[in-house]
């Protein structure tokens, strides 16, 4: 896909609205992978909303019996934030810096 960066998403906004925009501008996307970018951007604001939630409420819950469980949106923002994840590995958008350190003199050989 060449030409201009196409235009993101209506529903998203603020930071994956930005993350879109400065995804698009840096790469060269197919239409195949600017679906899967929409979905990591989706996940990414559900994440954000959970994130949001529980920081709000708290991490626990007291439920009709009185015990203390996880909030609901725990779990949530755990499944949003690891979606985000893979969407971006598939992407390939992850990938790794050299290590430009030397190599480490001495120690134990494996």
């Amino acid at each position: 896909m060449s030409g201009c960066a196409p235009k993101c998403p209506e529903h998203l906004s603020g930071p994956p609205a930005t993350l879109w925009a400065d995804t698009v501008a840096t790469f060269d996307l197919e239409t195949h992978q600017l679906v899967l970018l929409e979905a990591g951007c989706d996940a990414y604001s559900r994440y954000l909303e959970a994130r949001a939630t529980v920081l709000a409420e708290g991490t626990y819950v007291t439920d009709r019996f009185g015990q203390l469980r996880a909030h609901p949106a725990v779990g949530i923002e755990e499944r949003a934030r690891v979606a985000m994840q893979r969407a971006i590995r598939e992407l390939g958008l992850d990938v790794p810096v050299a290590d430009t350190r030397p190599p480490r003199r001495g120690g134990q050989k494996w």
